[in-house]
């Protein structure tokens, strides 16, 4: 089996914990009106704009750090990919 290897980005990607990351924005969800008011203490004086940092703040948080964790995990990810791509390749063969 001389294929290209995926990229661990793509592996990242595909794997990635869609229900970790519903739960991970409603936990931080929680914190919203803490960081709120946290912006308006520490000078944004724009409600637009700190709505805005708080809806990317509670978006963002927990989708870069579950994408970082499963990029860590990538590589075992693969290495079991191809383990049952080859093993399903051997019972194809008749081997």
């Amino acid at each position: 089996m001389d294929r290209k290897r995926e990229s661990l980005f793509v592996i990242a990607y595909r794997f990635f914990p869609k229900t970790f990351l519903v739960k991970g924005i409603g936990l931080t969800f929680t914190t919203s009106l803490y960081i709120y008011h946290y912006l308006l203490v520490n000078g944004v004086d724009s409600i637009s704009q700190r709505i805005l940092f708080t809806a990317l703040i509670v978006a963002g948080v927990p989708v870069i750090s579950l994408y970082l964790v499963t990029l860590a995990r990538a590589p075992r990810i693969r290495r079991r990919e191809e383990a049952e791509a080859a093993r399903l390749h051997h019972i194809a063969q008749g081997d």
